[in-house]
């Protein structure tokens, strides 16, 4: 029937059913004016940037489903190759790369369209990390409780083991980090010794 409405079972604690990174792929288009520019001429970074976290959240949203809302954890990576001018439409194409147990990674591609010459130019590249959280409540979800991604097509494999190298190096990064947690004044060790 080409009315009936399409039901997708929920998954199951332990027992995810695994998706396709085309089935929530998303493109945002956003007309730049004049208004977002800055004295350059261009449009600051930290702009695109909110365009970023924005385009990149809404696959992780279309795959985890309605009972799970993603949160941004990390910006793991973002270059630019050109600047974004006014009257230009600014792309951004999102796509999972790979799920793990409890996060997710998406690639955002940015390219900028001059709707007068036609020109398409590659704008930023940016891979950024997600992790699933309740909508009710917002607390963490449990370990392998979010669908898996299947990759299906070479570029698709291609990217789910670079994410997974990336994976690694945040955990390199991250252990040689030293963070300072936010704890009150009397969870506070006397004196700190260095390492």
């Amino acid at each position: 029937m080409p009315n009936s409405p399409v039901i997708t079972p929920l998954p199951v604690e332990g027992q995810p059913f695994s998706k396709t990174a085309d089935v929530s792929a998303f493109q945002l288009q956003v007309p730049i004016s004049s208004e977002t520019a800055n004295e350059h001429g261009r449009v600051d970074a930290g702009y695109i940037l909110k365009l970023i976290d924005v385009a990149g959240c809404i696959p992780a949203k279309r795959h985890l489903g309605p009972l799970l809302d993603p949160v941004t954890a990390s910006l793991d990576r973002m270059d630019f190759y050109a600047p974004v001018h006014p009257w230009e439409i600014c792309s951004l194409d999102a796509k999972m790369t790979s799920v793990w147990k409890t996060s997710m990674e998406t690639r955002v591609v940015v390219t900028a369209w001059n709707f007068r010459t036609s020109e398409t130019r590659l704008i930023a590249t940016a891979y950024m990390v997600t992790v699933a959280v309740k909508n009710q409540g917002g607390e963490k979800v449990g370990a392998n409780a979010i669908p898996l991604l299947q990759a299906i097509t070479p570029e698709d494999k291609m990217l789910q083991h670079s994410a997974d190298v990336r994976k690694q190096y945040r955990a390199f990064e991250s252990s040689r980090t030293r963070f300072i947690p936010l704890v009150d004044d009397e969870d506070l060790p006397a004196t700190t010794q260095a390492p």
